[in-house]
């Protein structure tokens, strides 16, 4: 976090294997998130952390990232992020067990914080 990065995550990073991880917050990141990314982990674990807020993400979340079945904490915001999060990931946990956050008036997500559920509600 905060370590001055610029530029794209490259898609090398799916050969990342032991990861479990990814604390990528409060840079300068841009582009695409990209789908290699779900390729991350070892024997089917995958990231249980992913945290990419405060950049500048853009296009819209790439459907893999609902591969990651054991994704506890995914935080997106402060991005230019489209799109919606995969249900996948919604099923994986109650509400109480997992925090995904993400902008809420840009990307649709039924389980993310309560903030974007409570906007979801009043509309």
């Amino acid at each position: 976090e905060n370590n001055g990065l610029n530029g794209t995550i490259p898609v090398e990073i799916g050969n990342m294997t032991r990861m479990y991880a990814i604390h990528l917050s409060n840079n300068s990141l841009s582009g695409e998130i990209p789908p290699e990314l779900a390729d991350m982990g070892i024997n089917n674990i995958r990231a249980k952390t992913i945290k990419l807020d405060g950049n500048r993400f853009s296009g819209s979340i790439p459907p893999e990232i609902g591969d990651f079945n054991q994704l506890y904490a995914l935080d997106l915001q402060e991005n230019d992020l489209t799109g919606m999060i995969p249900e996948e990931i919604c099923l994986l946990h109650s509400p109480e067990d997992h925090t995904f956050a993400v902008d809420c008036g840009k990307v649709e997500c039924n389980c993310c914080t309560p903030a974007c559920q409570d906007l979801t509600n009043n509309v």
